[in-house]
């Protein structure tokens, strides 16, 4: 019988397999939600349908829907700062800043899980709220980010720039005036992922 019902499964024109979460797959469950598009979901019926489960209602997949638009921005920065491509110094704080830029932004366009979008705004800034407060204590990851070149200063507010061209500035005197102690690798440091996308 389960047999049977896994071939009518997959015999459908739209069958699509999930990844299987694992523990150390962290975005296990947000990459399987954000193949349920509209060409997904007539699969998902298919399943439903023959499981005999109830089929999910409209606004459960209006839900589903927010709740991915929510959780993205948490999802790709967990990606960029665990990643071995990403996982520099440069990119933590433009990834903190711009992640809490979007959570802002979905908490004023979605309505069922507004409460978890500033939830998860609020928790961002109180969690990282050294990143945010433009001194001595968050000086030398706007430094390292500044001199990147797909950064400089473009993930910063308009008002902030000239603080960060100054503690840039000052980083590189200081840094000039002594004596490097070992050679600066050739890459430069720069990341090397290959993966294009549009998070910032």
């Amino acid at each position: 019988m389960q047999e049977a019902q896994n071939q009518q499964i997959q015999s459908s024109p739209s069958y699509t397999s999930l990844r299987t979460p694992v523990a150390t797959r962290w975005n296990a469950t947000m990459m399987q939600l954000n193949v349920l598009d509209s060409h997904v979901r007539d699969t998902l019926t298919c399943i439903m349908d023959v499981l005999k489960l109830t089929r999910l209602t409209k606004l459960e997949m209006e839900i589903l829907d927010k709740y991915v638009q929510v959780m993205n921005p948490i999802a790709q920065a967990l990606d960029k700062l665990q990643g071995e491509g990403d996982c520099f110094l440069v990119n933590l704080i433009p990834t903190i800043h711009q992640t809490y830029k979007h959570l802002l932004h979905v908490s004023g366009c979605v309505n069922h899980t507004k409460q978890l979008a500033v939830g998860l705004s609020d928790a961002v800034k109180s969690r990282f709220a050294y990143l945010f407060t433009y001194n001595a204590d968050s000086a030398v990851y706007a430094a390292a980010s500044v001199c990147h070149p797909k950064f400089k200063l473009r993930w910063l507010p308009e008002d902030k720039r000239q603080w960060a061209k100054d503690i840039f500035l000052e980083a590189a005197i200081s840094y000039a005036n002594t004596k490097p102690t070992s050679a600066i690798p050739a890459d430069g440091g720069v990341t090397s992922s290959a993966v294009k996308d549009n998070f910032f």
